[in-house]
């Protein structure tokens, strides 16, 4: 499990386990440290794997780390590291 916070000037800031890349940047993982984003953001999400970010003022969206969705069939989606605009 990690946590991902956002600042009142849009910057993005993670913590907690970084598995599959969930915290988005090197570093030690107990303590806050800012994920280097080339614009402010306007909201995050936490999943479990994957952390999401962006802007709703220029329409950017922002996922690092592996995003799986179970489907009946018991296929694995997989999607790592893109960036959406």
């Amino acid at each position: 499990m990690h946590t991902v916070a956002l600042s009142s000037l849009g910057k993005v800031f993670t913590w907690g386990c970084n598995d599959e890349g969930a915290l988005g940047r090197e570093g030690a993982e107990n303590v806050p440290l800012e994920v280097a984003m080339p614009i402010p953001v306007t909201d995050v999400s936490a999943g479990d794997s994957h952390t999401t970010a962006y802007s709703t003022e220029v329409n950017h969206v922002f996922i690092w780390g592996l995003y799986r969705v179970r489907l009946t069939s018991n296929m694995v989606l997989e999607c790592n590291e893109r960036e959406v605009s």
